[in-house]
């Protein structure tokens, strides 16, 4: 028994993915019965609402070989992609910075602008202590946003950027 399809008249093959219907034999396909699938319109399912939260590492160990500037700059580019007006689905997220304790940089409900984008270009300049609480912060961050998701009724992912490196100063 063969179990691949066989060949039908008013499709054509050659085609990197797949085979697709000849568009002059497409309403002879439909009026017969084999394109009936051609008439039902499809739906996507409803999306569960998803929220995402970033946590960024503030230390001055992210300072070295430009790490900071480069987690920022994908925060950045996620933050844009992420609110930008032409998406079909909003997904909403928070950002907030550490070092000692975590700093809310862009709430849930707040709308990304220009003003978020200079608050985080304004870590840069942060100065505080040499030192990091990464667990510290993690909990505190991690339970926020589990209780904001419980109560949305919500699914999300926490993303943390950090070198995972206490500070040691050169000697």
């Amino acid at each position: 028994n063969n179990i691949l399809p066989e060949t039908e008249e008013g499709w054509s093959e050659g085609h990197r993915r797949g085979k697709r219907i000849s568009r002059s034999e497409l309403a002879r396909e439909i009026a017969i019965g084999r394109g009936a699938f051609m008439k039902e319109r499809k739906h996507a399912p409803e999306l569960a609402p998803f929220e995402l939260s970033f946590l960024i590492d503030m230390s001055t160990s992210m300072k070295e070989n430009n790490k900071i500037i480069e987690t920022l700059k994908s925060i950045i580019l996620m933050s844009e992609v992420l609110s930008h007006p032409e998406l079909k689905v909003q997904v909403p997220f928070e950002i907030h910075g550490f070092k000692d304790n975590p700093v809310e940089l862009k709430n849930l409900d707040e709308k990304y602008s220009g003003k978020n984008k200079l608050k985080l270009l304004k870590l840069l300049n942060i100065g505080g202590s040499d030192y990091n609480v990464d667990s510290v912060s993690l909990d505190k961050v991690a339970t926020e946003f589990e209780l904001k998701l419980r109560q949305r009724a919500s699914k999300g992912m926490l993303v943390v950027e950090s070198d995972g490196l206490p500070y040691k100063p050169n000697h």
